[in-house]
């Protein structure tokens, strides 16, 4: 009885690693932790998520005002959860002056469906408004995903 409970312990602590090595089992996963009131996530490797190409650019006439372009790219062979996406204005001492986090929904633009996360091996586009203020020193900028 102590085997099974350590076993049925083992297997609610390591579901997320469980289901990466055994993708079959993700949908009977997905409804015991819909009883057990826990979620399962994706994989999170930060080395599989990288930041390909990006550029910031002041709109015309509106200083301060920024739109930030970049390509989100999956080269892990696994669905993976979708990290949360930083962006720090610096100035020209690499001085970060300000910063921030968008969540998927938000450099997505939409809400994340049930279970949904990023593809293996694709790439996604972003396009970001950030508001730098009027009278920023902010000179060059930083990116960074993360978990």
């Amino acid at each position: 009885l102590l085997a099974v409970g350590l076993a049925a312990q083992c297997a609610y602590h390591f579901r997320d690693t469980l289901v990466a090595q055994f993708p079959v089992q993700r949908g009977l996963a997905l409804q015991a932790c819909a009883k057990l009131n826990c979620v399962l996530p994706w994989s999170r490797n930060l080395d599989a998520v990288v930041i390909k190409a990006s550029d910031l650019l002041e709109i015309p006439g509106k200083p301060g005002q920024l739109v930030l372009s970049a390509i989100l790219a999956n080269r892990s062979a696994e669905m993976q959860d979708y990290p949360l996406f930083e962006v720090m204005l610096t100035d020209n001492t690499n001085r970060t002056v300000t910063s921030r986090v968008f969540t998927p929904q938000q450099y997505l633009a939409r809400a994340l469906k049930p279970d949904e996360g990023f593809a293996p091996n694709t790439e996604i586009a972003l396009t970001l408004n950030l508001d730098a203020g009027a009278k920023s020193l902010a000179s060059g900028y930083n990116m960074q995903v993360v978990y």
